[in-house]
């Protein structure tokens, strides 16, 4: 939270609902509180998909039997700033208190891989598997620490090659990736060519103790990304990791990339309060 805070001018926050006469915990939110038209608002921040929470047992108890619970305190937190703007992970997929609580909800998809199965090519296309199958011997997999130059080159001339601007400016990107790659939180994978040793594909992830997710990702033209990903889902799989999450299909040719590695859809939703007026009209002409 704080790297990501420093990265992009956000103050990190701590937001706890809790309920009954103990208080006891139900969920917990990362809140990134920065400053807009001279407004306090909770802002998304670049490049981070999932706003960090955590649902308790009791929470998910309470999500499940009783979800109104949680409108009360959405109401006070939607009041407590100008605008409010969270991204709920996939696990968290009833946005109905969000809505009864007078937030707009905009749903998204994402698609997951399953780790947790003998043939990690399962739901591959019959195309993907050829091309992984013909190019693998090609390159060598390295999962030892990338200088954060050479996978920000490689995501900027990606993102060029699609016309698409990068989503955080790469002066912000390469200290925030440099400063997480040192932590337990995120790793950095690529794959260089057999015949040159340039990295042709690298990959950062950010992960917990079971789902990984596709964070920093660039590569040439070719197959190097394919057999990258691959590689790092069999790395993945024996440190444990359950599930690989793309990070977002929204987009159709990205969505079809996605596919054609078996990423499963499954939806989130964006949640947003506007408290203060010139802030709920600029969202209305934005949608």
């Amino acid at each position: 939270m704080a790297a990501f805070g420093e990265a992009f001018g956000c103050q990190p926050e701590l937001f706890v609902v809790s309920h009954g006469g103990d208080h006891t915990p139900l969920w917990s939110t990362a809140l990134f509180v920065r400053q807009r038209l001279g407004l306090t608002v909770v802002a998304r921040i670049p490049t981070l998909a999932y706003t960090p929470m955590a649902l308790t047992s009791d929470g998910q108890r309470v999500l499940q039997r009783k979800p109104d619970a949680f409108v009360p305190p959405l109401r006070a937190l939607a009041q407590a700033f100008a605008q409010v703007q969270l991204t709920l992970p996939p696990w968290f997929a009833d946005a109905r208190p969000f809505q009864w609580a007078g937030w707009h909800a905009a749903p998204l998809f994402t698609a997951l891989v399953d780790l947790a199965i003998a043939d990690l090519q399962t739901g591959w296309s019959a195309s993907t598997r050829r091309t992984v199958r013909r190019h693998v011997a090609e390159y060598h997999y390295d999962a030892a620490h990338l200088d954060p130059n050479t996978a920000i080159a490689l995501l900027e001339s990606s993102y060029a090659r699609q016309g698409r601007p990068l989503p955080a400016p790469a002066a912000a990107l390469r200290p925030l990736l440099a400063k997480l790659s040192l932590t337990d939180a995120c790793g950095v994978s690529a794959v260089r060519s057999g015949a040159s040793d340039e990295v042709e594909a690298s990959v950062a992830v950010l992960h917990n103790h079971h789902t990984a997710h596709y964070w920093l990702a660039g590569s040439r033209p070719g197959p190097a990304m394919s057999v990258l990903l691959h590689q790092l889902w069999v790395d993945a799989q024996a440190r444990g990791l359950q599930s690989f999450d793309f990070i977002g299909a929204n987009t159709p040719s990205i969505a079809e990339f996605k596919r054609r590695l078996g990423g499963r859809l499954v939806p989130y939703y964006h949640v947003a309060a506007h408290a203060h007026p010139l802030l709920r009209w600029r969202h209305r002409l934005s949608r």
